[in-house]
């Protein structure tokens, strides 16, 4: 009889996703800000429970003594505030979409987690179109710089994170089932990927409710792919919406193990890997929800656990 683990690394995972055509990718370069060291006291672990709203991780936090409603989106720099206050060093940061204007805030007591911030650098800018999707208010994102101390675990089932501190270990001494190793590309995380011959690289984003890859792989990616058919709009970040196409993909194959029948939204990739990142593609919501994974910051890893 196999093991778990032998059986995991070579399991065919059967996915699907409930695209509406209309999906959020809230991926967002750092823009020109250098990154800043964000100081923190917490040596344990949390879990935490979330909203799911379509693929998009919903989080409570407090922002200057209220709670308010948080996107926690991996693919973020750090804090994003939405449209907190437009003074401040103006920068430009690039979403998906393109580039939209945003300004370096400071903020004072901001708590996540049971992580408590007492000084945070901070990024402003116009999110009301993300509420305009969620129906609801939504004070910001969650992203690198609050994070990366880390290993983060996504529980989609149960709809809970573990936020572990590198000093604690697994309170019932559990082991991950498999790891992929990660380097990051700016402040995303990104995984190396194979689909037919072509070497990727893959950012891991919980901000995004689709796969998506660059347009330019639809020829080379072909023999493995279905027929590219008419998708309609992606939101990101910013106001425009980018019409693109949607496939389907034969095997997604990450190590030693393989994603079968994954959905990935083929756009134009130009206004992101103009910045410092340099990617192939995005795996968001259908590939995070398949199973029990964390993302290991300092160590670099992706883990999937039992």
């Amino acid at each position: 009889m196999y093991s778990q683990l032998h059986i995991l690394l070579v399991f065919l995972f059967i996915l699907s996703s409930p695209l509406t055509g209309q999906e959020r990718v809230v991926y967002l370069s750092g823009g020109d800000r250098e990154e800043t060291e964000v100081p923190n006291s917490f040596t344990d672990t949390k879990e935490v429970k979330f909203e799911l709203d379509g693929g998009i991780i919903l989080v409570e936090a407090v922002l200057n003594n209220e709670i308010q409603i948080f996107i926690l989106d991996s693919g973020a720099p750090g804090l994003v505030l939405n449209n907190f206050q437009d003074k401040g060093e103006k920068e430009v940061i690039t979403g998906i979409n393109g580039a939209v204007d945003a300004y370096n805030v400071t903020i004072e007591n901001f708590q996540w987690a049971g992580i408590a911030y007492p000084s945070l650098e901070a990024i402003s800018t116009d999110l009301s179109h993300l509420e305009f999707m969620t129906k609801r208010k939504i004070s910001g994102l969650i992203g690198y710089e609050l994070l990366r101390d880390f290993e983060l675990l996504l529980d989609y089932r149960a709809q809970t994170i573990q936020i572990r501190s590198l000093e604690t270990k697994p309170r019932d001494g559990s082991q991950p089932l498999a790891s992929f190793p990660l380097f990051f590309e700016d402040h995303l995380p990104v995984i190396e990927a194979v689909i037919g011959k072509e070497k990727l690289k893959l950012g891991l984003d919980t901000g995004a409710e689709i796969n998506v890859l660059d347009d330019r792989l639809s020829t080379r990616i072909s023999s493995v792919a279905s027929k590219p058919k008419p998708y309609q709009k992606i939101y990101g970040v910013g106001a425009k919406k980018k019409r693109a196409h949607i496939v389907k993909v034969e095997v997604t194959k990450l190590a030693r193990a393989a994603y079968r029948q994954m959905d990935y939204v083929l756009t134009d990739f130009s206004s992101i890997n103009r910045t410092s990142t340099n990617i192939d593609g995005i795996l968001g919501f259908p590939f995070l929800s398949s199973c029990k994974f964390s993302i290991d910051f300092k160590n670099q890893k992706l883990n999937v656990w039992r």
